[in-house]
């Protein structure tokens, strides 16, 4: 039995490795997010999110509009959590995760957060991670859209959001 569990445990690591790389291009993703560096966050999009917004100069362009506009708004994102994923999933020549996103914006009057997910992709004969927003997904069958090779009936996360507001607190007046 324990000849078995070790070469199991032998066959799994390889397959394993293969994923590796998505650690550091999750952290250079969130620091990016963080940063409101733009030029970074389009680098790491998948390039079939980049032709669907008209190329990268267009990438460019929204990536800088929303950053602007969530600074316009007075909103701040104060915290931008990654779950490491589980699961990996063959997608035609592509490997394919999703990985949870935890989000939190503040401003004087509320806080938002959202709970979300990125798709992870990263085609089979390279190390290269890309990444897909699945805020930007309004439902599951635009995932298969662009990986067609995806299996059926995968279990596509959820998303949440929470808004809780700020109120002022104004002691009463001593008569």
């Amino acid at each position: 039995m324990k000849k078995l569990l070790l070469c199991l445990c032998f066959l799994a690591a390889p397959a394993m490795a293969r994923f590796d790389e998505l650690g550091p291009a999750l952290d250079r993703l969130r620091t990016a997010t963080l940063n409101g560096d733009y030029k970074t966050l389009v680098a790491l999009t998948h390039p079939k999110a980049i032709h669907a917004q008209g190329g990268e100069d267009a990438a460019l362009v929204n990536a800088q509009k929303a950053l602007l506009e969530l600074t316009r708004s007075g909103m701040k994102q104060t915290d931008y959590r990654l779950d490491k994923p589980t699961q990996f999933y063959p997608a035609g020549d592509d490997w394919l995760t999703f990985v949870l996103t935890h989000s939190r914006y503040e401003n004087a009057s509320q806080i938002i957060e959202e709970d979300s997910y990125l798709i992870a992709v990263r085609p089979k004969a390279s190390p290269d991670w890309h990444f897909i927003d699945g805020a930007g997904v309004d439902f599951p069958q635009q995932i298969y859209d662009y990986f067609p090779g995806l299996q059926p009936g995968i279990a596509i996360p959820e998303k949440h959001s929470k808004i809780r507001l700020i109120t002022p607190w104004t002691p009463k007046k001593k008569q």
